[in-house]
């Protein structure tokens, strides 16, 4: 008998770990094993982070950006700070090509 149960990790921001229990062992099988640490940077980026790689993908300017969310400047400009870091991108343009390439943005 298998049994899949799949449960959230971290608060359910996470990627979701799948565990496979027979009658005679236990395994945990993630999502993310045998990938890169590159390529697990997208799976942390949050839902307002990816909300804001569109804007900028759409081609919004910060502030334009900011009017559209309701929420600062500098807001926008915190997130965009950590969308680079995390897709380990230089500029917002090579971060649209990352998120292109990863289908993170349409």
């Amino acid at each position: 008998m298998v049994r899949f149960e799949v449960r959230a990790l971290n608060g359910g921001d996470s990627p979701f770990a799948v565990w496979l229990a027979t009658t005679r062992h236990v395994t945990l099988a993630s999502p993310l094993e045998g990938r890169s640490s590159r390529a697990r940077d997208h799976d942390t980026l949050s839902a307002r982070e990816l909300e804001i790689l569109q804007l900028i993908a759409d081609g919004l300017e910060n502030e334009a950006i900011a009017r559209e969310l309701y929420i600062s400047t500098e807001t926008v400009k915190s997130h965009v700070r950590r969308i680079l870091q995390k897709l380990g991108a230089h500029s917002r343009t090579y971060a649209v090509a990352v998120g292109l390439r990863r289908s993170l943005v349409e």
